[in-house]
């Protein structure tokens, strides 16, 4: 899903394990459900993280965050969502955020 995703300028880092497919039955890929699904480190010091809570759990949610200087306990935005759909509305907005940031900065 997000192998082609155009995460803007400034991305020093890509983890993209996202194996998702909503054509399919949960079940049919239950451990692609898992927290560690995809994670874009800018070089302005924001990461975006994106995981399924809890791993495997078929009444889980997608997390999305922006991280801020490793600060893990205070996330700069959160969203959560069921489908890849929303899922993929928050990685724009999410994107755009910190493409304003970077433009902001320079």
């Amino acid at each position: 899903m997000f192998e082609n995703f155009d995460f803007g300028k400034g991305v020093i880092s890509k983890f993209i394990n996202f194996n998702v497919n909503e054509s399919l039955d949960y079940y049919e890929q239950q451990f692609s459900y898992k927290q560690d699904m995809l994670q874009i480190t800018y070089d302005n010091n924001y990461v975006i993280d994106v995981g399924w809570y809890q791993d495997f759990d078929p009444n889980g949610f997608f997390k999305i965050v922006i991280i801020k200087d490793n600060d893990w306990w205070n996330p700069v935005l959160i969203e959560k969502c069921t489908n890849t759909k929303d899922l993929s509305v928050y990685m724009e907005k999410f994107t755009s955020y910190i493409q304003d940031l970077l433009c902001y900065n320079q």
